[in-house]
């Protein structure tokens, strides 16, 4: 292989990644859009708090998976790395929160749905 066939797969290894983490965006606003995104237009019920916050998370996630990918494959690793700190602190908020939204869903569907609002008053 030659150096230029090298640096040509690198660079397609690098815009690889951003278009992966953009079309990854994609799905994530089309499989909520309706239920969070646009909820209002589509005369969805108000979200409890803890949902926003999870989905404001989330979404800060994917968007972050974006720009590093598009950081990298600018060369610009220095800024990369320096914004990978927000990476752990989302990825520290992203595990209890997906834990409090997943117990909030199965506390939604009991029986008696006042046993959930005791652990659960901000929903």
């Amino acid at each position: 292989m030659s150096l230029a066939t090298v640096v040509r797969v690198r660079r397609l290894s690098r815009s690889y990644y951003v278009w992966v983490s953009l079309g990854a965006i994609m799905l994530l606003f089309a499989g909520f859009a309706r239920t969070y995104y646009l909820h209002e237009l589509f005369g969805q019920p108000a979200l409890p708090l803890l949902l926003h916050v999870h989905g404001a998370v989330m979404t800060s996630w994917f968007a972050l998976l974006a720009v590093q990918s598009g950081l990298i494959a600018n060369g610009q690793r220095q800024l990369h790395r320096t914004l990978g700190w927000a990476g752990v602190g989302l990825a520290v908020l992203i595990v209890p929160l997906g834990t409090f939204v997943a117990v909030h869903a199965a506390m939604r569907d009991l029986p008696h749905p006042e046993l959930g609002s005791i652990f659960f008053f901000w929903c």
